[in-house]
């Protein structure tokens, strides 16, 4: 395993299966899943990262298609982190 700080960024990348369809908001702070109709399901939002002394991360969402599904990722800058 490589040491944290050698990472400039970490991501959790999650499968998004379903008729939902995702789409990425407010430069990555937030996705919204529309069902096929086009009608808003779910929004996702409020990320929030902290280091190990409390501190705020930057912190983002990006969406990825990955054969039938999405791929949500959620990504947090790291190069400052305690």
């Amino acid at each position: 395993m490589i040491p944290l700080f050698f990472h400039k960024e970490i991501a959790l990348e999650l499968a998004v299966d379903g008729t939902l369809a995702g789409d990425l908001q407010d430069d990555g702070q937030a996705v919204l899943f529309r069902d096929a109709t086009g009608v808003n399901q779910l929004l996702y939002s409020a990320l929030f990262a902290f280091d190990a002394v409390g501190r705020s991360l930057p912190a983002r969402m990006e969406l990825a298609a990955v054969e039938e599904a999405q791929l949500l990722r959620l990504i947090v800058e790291v190069t400052a982190a305690a």
